[in-house]
């Protein structure tokens, strides 16, 4: 025996002619999935953008996402619409009984498609920056793959997520 529940929303607003944001949500339960047929967040198959794929997996799966769209041109070549976009995301998947995996990324996009056709998607050009560090993960996999030979516990250390700043305030960045 095995089920599922899923629920997803999206909202669409326009403040302006060439302004269009976005906001979806989704969540989703799995009881005694079929092998591979867990949630699998990441890469293309959705989920936070910037993630490899199978990054996230599990039988209890969030994502969120806002984006802001601002369209430059609605007839460039007299074929395509080209605009930009932001956006933050937002979620992740985990099985039930593990602790919540669940990431951020926040990103800018360039969006094209075509202005005349309605069975042909809009194309896009995501550049995303995650929210998360290399040395976490290290972390977490000496302490996983190691923990008995460990004289105390791992601890994360490490900047703030923001650009590392130039020499002369350095020493006020580190934490």
């Amino acid at each position: 025996d095995s089920g599922s529940v899923h629920l997803a929303g999206t909202v669409y607003l326009q403040p302006g002619r060439r302004h269009l944001a976005v906001v979806h949500g989704s969540v989703g339960w799995l009881d005694h999935p079929a092998p591979g047929g867990e949630f699998d967040l990441g890469g293309t198959r959705g989920g936070p953008r910037g993630f490899r794929q199978h990054f996230f997996t599990g039988d209890r799966a969030f994502f969120t996402s806002a984006e802001y769209r601002w369209t430059a041109t609605n007839d460039f070549l007299k074929l395509t619409a080209i605009g930009v976009a932001g956006w933050v995301d937002y979620g992740g998947a985990w099985y039930a009984g593990s602790p919540r995996r669940a990431e951020a990324s926040i990103g800018m996009g360039l969006r094209f498609g075509p202005t005349r056709a309605t069975d042909v998607l809009s194309s896009r050009v995501d550049v995303a920056c995650r929210n998360r560090e290399v040395g976490g993960e290290i972390a977490a996999r000496i302490s996983e793959r190691a923990f008995h030979s460990l004289e105390a516990p791992v601890i994360r250390v490490g900047g703030f997520h923001m650009p590392y700043p130039v020499a002369k305030v350095e020493e006020d960045y580190l934490p």
